[in-house]
């Protein structure tokens, strides 16, 4: 039960705290032209599939 718990919240802060955090991160690198645009679009299809993958794995699909 304890195990079941610990994974759930895992995966919850993986997609609220991280996920959402480095997508604004992302928006405002991207929208100030700090960095180059290709490098911000890759962080921001690399978030996305890692917020999936949480996604899938938190509801066992």
């Amino acid at each position: 039960m304890l195990k079941i718990i610990r994974d759930l919240t895992n995966h919850l802060g993986v997609m609220v705290a991280t996920g959402l955090g480095n997508l604004l991160l992302y928006h405002i690198l991207f929208s100030g032209k700090y960095i180059p645009k290709w490098l911000t679009i890759w962080g921001i299809i690399g978030n996305a599939l890692i917020i999936l993958a949480s996604f899938l794995i938190l509801f066992r699909c």
